[in-house]
């Protein structure tokens, strides 16, 4: 399964991303998020979310570089 993409969430990123993990059933669930977006890293943290890779690349349009994080929901042992 290939990351979803959160840097684009609307304003009220946190409940797209709380829904998300109650609607997505697949695991391990992966996101991607920028790594400045430090709210959104914290709450996927403590949903469980672990990270799995960083990297940086050129931001389109921008003229500078940009770091994402992908992060993983791992499955759970019930």
């Amino acid at each position: 399964m290939d990351p979803i993409d959160l840097r684009h969430l609307p304003d009220d990123g946190g409940a797209a991303i709380s829904e998300l993990v109650a609607t997505t059933p697949e695991r391990p669930l992966y996101v991607r998020v920028g790594a400045d977006d430090a709210a959104s890293v914290s709450l996927l943290s403590k949903l469980g979310f672990v990270e799995v890779s960083r990297t940086a690349s050129a931001a389109a349009g921008h003229g500078r570089t940009a770091e994402e994080i992908v992060l993983a929901l791992p499955p759970t042992l019930e």
